[in-house]
This record gives structure tokens, C-alpha cells and sequence, in this order.
């Protein structure tokens, strides 16, 4: 009985010592105190650029008659408009606007038939402050969310202008630099 003993301990001895089949590995039947692993780290980024654009459509500043010798022989006509913009949340930019197309020296001018009828383009509501196109009087925005923002335009044509009767108009470019 000892021979058979010690033949089946060989047996099981040799039995350990041979190597593991693909097949068996993940399967349990080995130790977990065998298995190795190695771990690497994957950097995951992306940049969110600071963005911005104008929305909606075609803006008109429409001040309506100009009546000089009426109401605006002592009085300026005032207009108003708005315009939308919006930027990535926490970008900025510095919105100008130029002096238009018919300006003369740093005087806005609409035109109709080579006479002009000069205006003014302001930031705020009170217009004393005049929006331009340079860092001392463009306007600057930095965005709390990545929605449309409006803006307003306040317009002021002064009063007592001698002009002709007619249909006077200017462009001006908005200009936002980001």
C-alpha cells in the first residue's frame, strides 16, 4: 500500500508542476496570488475655445420723420435698436461700431442726393456715451452663460439741421473682437 501511495503523491506532484492550459486561465482554477496585472493612465481633455457670434437677422435703426421745421427745429430725434450676441460661457469680447460709410472726420452721417444729415450712435440710454470702435469706446462683454445676449443701440440725430427733403440712410459696421 505504500507504493501505491507514494506512486499517486508523484503523480500529483508531477501534475502541479506542468504548466496551466490557455483554456483554464481567468477561470478561477488558478490563484489569484499567480495572476499579475499592470495598469496605465489615460489622459482624457478638450478645449472649449472662447467663441462668439452675432444672431438673428438684418438690424435697422429707423428713426422715423425728421421734421426741421417742426418739432426737431429745437428738439433731437432720438431711435433705438437691438442687436443680439452671445459667446461661450466665461468668454468676452469688445463690440465697436464704426463710423459708417458717409462719416465725415468722426461725425456719422446719413446721405440722400450729396446732402447729409448728420446722427450719433450711443451705449446707453441716457446718450452721453458714444459707441465707437476703439478700446475707449467700443463695449465690452464677458459672457455668464453661452445664450443670446441684446444689446441696445441708442441713436440720436441733433436738432436743427437745414436739409432737403428725402430719404437719408447710412451702414455701420458692427465689429466684435474676441
Amino acid at each position: 500500500m505504500k507504493t501505491t501511495s507514494l506512486k499517486t503523491a508523484l503523480l500529483f506532484l508531477g501534475a502541479m508542476m506542468l504548466p496551466v492550459p490557455t483554456a483554464f486561465m481567468g477561470t478561477g482554477l488558478m490563484s489569484d496570488a499567480l495572476a499579475a496585472n499592470d495598469t496605465k493612465d489615460v489622459t482624457v481633455n478638450a478645449t472649449v475655445p472662447n467663441n462668439c457670434n452675432f444672431t438673428g437677422g438684418a438690424v435697422t435703426l429707423a428713426f422715423g420723420n425728421y421734421d426741421p421745421v417742426g418739432t426737431e427745429a429745437t428738439t433731437p430725434l432720438d431711435g433705438a435698436t437691438t442687436f443680439t450676441f452671445r459667446c461661450t460661457k466665461g468668454g468676452s469680447a469688445a463690440l465697436g461700431i464704426d463710423l459708417g460709410a458717409n462719416a465725415s472726420g468722426s461725425t456719422r452721417r446719413m446721405t440722400f442726393n450729396s446732402e447729409f444729415l448728420n446722427y450719433e450712435l450711443y451705449s446707453d440710454s441716457g446718450r452721453t456715451t458714444v459707441w465707437g470702435n476703439d478700446a475707449g469706446s467700443d463695449v465690452d462683454y464677458t459672457s455668464t452663460s453661452s445664450s443670446a445676449h441684446t444689446f441696445d443701440i441708442y441713436g440720436q440725430v441733433p436738432a436743427a439741421q437745414d436739409i432737403s427733403v428725402g430719404t437719408y440712410t447710412d451702414t455701420v459696421t458692427i465689429t466684435a473682437t474676441f
